[in-house]
């Protein structure tokens, strides 16, 4: 009787866990990794980054017109726009996030303390893991979108300021200026 006993407590050690938030955590990953991959005009990618930055916030050489200097100012105001928008969207995907969030926890604190077995309530332990990893991996996609408009736009101001040094030089020694007399008023 007692080897009949062990052998149905080592069964209920080895039952599975009939819940499985898994997909739905996967799918969350998901969204939030194709946001990241919706991220318009500068990229996350280090290698774009470097070459995308170089010619869009350090050319301001006076081989390019004044055309030129307002497109490409025009431009960066539109990357730092849509790095904004990109962070706002990111942050409303972890929002959403909060509910599905909070019901694959409270599912899986109900089956881990219902569990009948070792196996049952290991299994429960790490998809609650996997929760925590979703919001940490929310979190940082939030937090890498917030920080790279802010960049974007310190960049911005920065390449706007360098931008208006390069053309008060140009207006200086430009020939295209000429003072007048000026008659403010009739005499």
């Amino acid at each position: 009787q007692n080897e009949a006993q062990m052998l149905i407590n080592q069964a209920r050690n080895l039952t599975s866990l009939p819940t499985s938030m898994l997909d739905q955590i996967e799918g969350n990953f998901s969204q939030m990794k194709s946001l990241l991959g919706e991220a318009d005009q500068l990229a996350y990618s280090v290698r774009e980054i470097d070459s995308q930055f170089t010619s869009a916030y350090q050319n301001f050489g006076s081989d390019l017109s004044g055309q030129q200097l307002v497109d490409g100012a025009r431009e960066r105001w539109r990357t730092s726009v849509s790095a904004f928008e990109h962070s706002l969207k990111a942050g409303a995907v972890a929002v959403d996030n909060i509910d599905g969030t909070q019901q694959q926890t409270s599912a899986l604190v109900g089956a881990s303390q219902s569990a009948v077995g070792v196996l049952q309530a290991t299994q429960a332990g790490n998809q609650l893991l996997a929760v925590q990893a979703k919001q940490v991996a929310d979190l940082t996609a939030m937090l890498a979108a917030q920080g790279r408009a802010e960049a974007l736009e310190k960049a911005r101001q920065a390449a706007a300021q360098e931008q208006a040094r390069e053309q008060f030089s140009r207006f200086m020694t430009g020939s295209s200026y000429s003072p007048s007399s000026v008659k403010m008023f009739h005499d």
